[in-house]
Formats: C-alpha cells, structure tokens, sequence
C-alpha cells in the first residue's frame, strides 16, 4: 500500500509539472502581462 501510495503522488507531481511546462510554453504571453 505504502509503495502505490508513494508511486501515485510522484506520477501526480510528475503530471502537474508537466501540464505547467506546457501551460507555460504554450502561453508565454499571458504570464508576462
């Protein structure tokens, strides 16, 4: 149970960072106004 638990939370972090990767590179110009 301790490993799933552990394998899911890193696999949601890994997802996030990814879609904020792509949120950024897709919308540069939304962040800099």
């Amino acid at each position: 149970m301790g490993c799933e638990a552990w394998f899911t939370f890193v696999w949601v972090l890994v997802v996030s960072t990814k879609w904020n990767l792509l949120r950024y590179l897709t919308f540069p110009q939304r962040l800099l106004q």
